[in-house]
Parts: structure tokens; C-alpha cells; sequence
């Protein structure tokens, strides 16, 4: 799984959104990307949203998660899954984040969590 980071979010003029992605050590950058871009959502999303206590962001990671075209619930396969990514030691949270992109066949993993992406370039030798 590639590891990235998102740094913009804003709402397009022609509806939707723009996202301006920097690349990460080179793993790929925009021009990369040849299809267009979806949106996958998750519980685990949704919950951590919900404790944001940003009213503003909040409301912005809200409604970009209302464009999503996917969703991921809970079942037991990928709380199994989260388990065996936990044993590489990364936080509970960021391994349900992970088990649910895994699940859905994400190509990407957004995150901002620099250290999220260290511990993924370690376990992928990158590091």
C-alpha cells in the first residue's frame, strides 16, 4: 500500500472537490495518476470525525465524506485484519484506517500522520 499525504481541500466552483496531494519521497505524483479519484468513507472515519473538536473542520470533513462513493462497515474479517496489522506497532485507530482501505481495494492511503507514514515505510522496507 502507498502512503501519501493531502494538504488542500477545497470546494470546486463546478461542484465537488479539489485536492492538491504532495508527493512523499517520490512515490507518485499527480501526474501519476491517470483515473479519476473517489472517495471511500468508513465507521472509523465517521467516529473520529465525530470527536473533532473543530467545529469548522468538523463540518468540512463532513461533507467531504457525504461525496464518498464507498463505504466500509465493521465485520469481524477486518477487525481481524486490524489485529494483525497491530502487531507491526502501529496505534489502534490507524490500523483500523488501514484494515478499512485494504478492505475497500483502495490504490491510495491518505493520511497527514507523518508518523503513520515513517512506521508504513519501515514495514515496507522503504526506510
Amino acid at each position: 500500500m502507498m502512503l501519501t499525504q493531502i494538504f488542500a481541500l477545497e470546494k470546486a466552483e463546478e461542484g465537488g472537490y479539489n485536492v492538491t496531494v504532495t508527493a512523499l519521497d517520490g512515490y507518485f505524483t499527480q501526474g501519476d495518476i491517470d483515473k479519476e479519484l473517489s472517495i471511500i468513507n468508513s465507521f472509523v472515519l465517521e467516529d473520529e470525525n465525530s470527536k473533532n473538536p473543530f467545529i469548522d473542520r468538523k463540518d468540512k470533513i463532513y461533507d467531504f465524506l457525504k461525496v464518498a462513493s464507498e463505504y466500509v462497515s465493521y465485520s469481524e474479517e477486518l477487525e481481524n485484519r486490524a489485529k494483525e496489522i497491530e502487531k507491526f506497532g502501529i496505534m489502534a485507530i490507524d490500523v483500523l484506517h488501514i484494515a478499512c482501505a485494504e478492505m475497500s481495494k483502495a490504490d491510495f492511503f491518505v493520511t497527514c500522520d507523518d508518523l503513520l507514514v515513517r512506521k508504513g515505510k519501515q514495514i515496507m522496507g522503504d526506510e
